[in-house]
């Protein structure tokens, strides 16, 4: 079976949506059945920064000619049996089967979060997508059931195939643990929490209920927050201050991804809370690391953390300062955690979400024979 595999997405988008190209890809040329073909990407497409009008401008071409034109005459010519759109996105015009990765549909389902631009774009995309595609992957079962919730899409035709870590998020040894604390300024030991400083993160609330951790016991912890910070700069530091906790929060900005397995392994627990999240990679990062885990009960969290961690409602401040104590002063419910979560990440793989894609790739091709 022949496969366009498109991966530009990596050029505009960050995140997991990155991490999964470039995870998913290798996985899958280790299967002999496959033929795969990674779409070339022209210079004139590619940005040269993330900001600004120029990028903008590439923007519009990847989601115009490039899609419509370029993508469609590399299939054509290489004679492919299907394409795989790593994201939301889909040509207009006429392809071979079609596959599309949707990772979530947040714009949809909470626009409250996406800027008003971001929004329009993406829920048009996501429409086209949803009609075009003969097969839809997504990340997690809270996603399949919003894609068929909100635009009609039958089960059939969507199928989940579960992201995982990379091999380097292991157990580390005291040696690398020190080494990259040591380089970001870091002192054990301390909370730690990974992801983009972005409201549907739902930071404020963490660092609420570690203020009020702080307020019924002296912990000697520190919360560290690592992420980039939003178009608006970072309005914890400001929060921060304002609860008295200004000293014992260390914002890290963005750490590189090969620093952050001995970052988790460190910290003697992972807080992790968002609102809404399609999958939620840094939980699983967090546990195959062996670290203890703190995850929000909604969306797709409970299908990531199962038993292996601590669920709490994302919502509820007294809730996660609470588990967070639980977690910091039970050194036996801490273990119990460390056991399971490094058990619950083995459980993710790679070569087993190549396997399930390579599926969907034959059903896409069941369905226009």
């Amino acid at each position: 079976m022949r496969v366009l595999f498109d991966a530009s997405p990596t050029l505009f988008m960050s995140g997991g949506i990155v991490t999964h190209i470039e995870q998913l890809v290798p996985a899958l040329r280790a299967f002999s059945e496959l033929q795969l073909y990674r779409a070339r990407i022209p210079p004139w497409i590619q940005p040269q920064h993330t900001h600004g009008f120029k990028h903008k401008l590439r923007a519009v071409a990847w989601n115009s000619a490039y899609l419509n034109y370029h993508l469609l005459k590399q299939a054509h010519t290489l004679v492919v049996d299907v394409l795989h759109l790593s994201a939301v996105r889909a040509p207009i015009r006429n392809t071979p089967p079609l596959v599309v990765t949707i990772h979530d549909i947040i714009p949809r389902i909470l626009p409250i979060f996406c800027r008003l631009e971001h929004a329009l774009t993406a829920n048009f995309y996501l429409w086209l997508s949803t009609q075009r595609a003969s097969q839809i992957i997504t990340i997690s079962e809270v996603s399949r059931q919003d894609i068929h919730r909100y635009y009609k899409v039958p089960l059939d035709r969507i199928t989940v195939t579960p992201l995982a870590t990379g091999a380097h998020f292991t157990p580390q040894t005291s040696a690398a643990i020190s080494d990259v604390c040591s380089r970001y300024g870091i002192n054990v030991p301390y909370v730690l929490s990974v992801c983009n400083i972005e409201p549907r993160k739902n930071l404020p609330r963490l660092l609420r209920a570690f203020a009020d951790l702080r307020q019924r016991r002296l912990v000697p912890h520190k919360l560290v927050l690592v992420g980039r910070e939003g178009r608006l700069g970072n309005p914890l530091h400001a929060l921060a201050v304002e609860l008295g906790i200004a000293d014992f929060v260390h914002f890290t900005g963005f750490i590189p991804d090969q620093d952050l397995a001995a970052l988790y392994a460190g910290a003697d627990l992972f807080a992790y809370i968002p609102i809404y999240e399609g999958f939620g990679l840094p939980p699983l990062e967090a546990m195959a690391c062996g670290t203890p885990t703190l995850s929000s009960n909604t969306s797709s969290l409970p299908e990531v953390v199962g038993d292996a961690g601590e669920l709490v409602d994302p919502y509820d401040t007294n809730a996660i300062s609470t588990a967070m104590e639980r977690v910091l002063y039970d050194d036996r419910r801490r273990e119990q955690l460390r056991e399971r979560g490094l058990a619950r990440a083995r459980l993710f793989s790679w070569e087993r979400c190549a396997r399930e894609t390579i599926a969907v790739y034959q059903q896409a091709l069941k369905s226009t024979t």
